[in-house]
């Protein structure tokens, strides 16, 4: 998955609760021996698009039973935030990258801050410059199920 961290999460970062993030591509799986070219697109399309900002609109209710809290946003920048979200998909694809759900991306891309379990949430017109980008993996850990592979910068 790549989204941007609100919150401060280091490559080799590993938890289990999400900090608050704004998801700019859904989970993938990278076949074995396709993680560098992926990386690698990654890094391309980021430097290609660059740094974007969003602006927090209001809170609404995602997933198919409307049972996740979020916080929709707006691109303050022009449409960067959707050109990175389609660059990354085309540069994850074509490298070897399978997107696992491609129900909510392309058209029906819809750009959110998930809210955290312990209630952090985005204060309505916060603007927000993204100047990184960040790649999560899942583990097969128990605890602590997903970790912070790459963070990549936009500038």
């Amino acid at each position: 998955m790549v989204c941007h961290m609100l919150e401060k999460a280091p490559e080799g970062f590993q938890f289990s609760e999400w900090p608050l993030h704004l998801t700019v591509v859904p989970w993938f799986r990278v076949e074995e021996g396709a993680l560098l070219n992926t990386l690698l697109a990654i890094e391309a399309t980021a430097k290609k698009v660059g740094s974007f900002a969003i602006k927090a609109k209001g809170d609404a209710w995602y997933g198919p039973k409307g049972d996740v809290p979020v916080t929709e946003v707006e691109d303050t920048t022009g449409g960067k935030l959707v050109k990175l979200h389609l660059g990354l998909l085309q540069g994850i694809q074509h490298s070897g990258g399978t997107i696992l759900d491609l129900t909510y991306t392309g058209e029906s891309y819809s750009p959110h801050v998930s809210l955290t379990k312990n209630g952090s949430s985005l204060q309505r017109d916060r603007v927000i410059h993204c100047s990184n980008i960040t790649v999560v993996e899942k583990t097969r850990r128990e605890v602590e199920d997903k970790q912070v592979v790459e963070v990549v910068s936009l500038v």
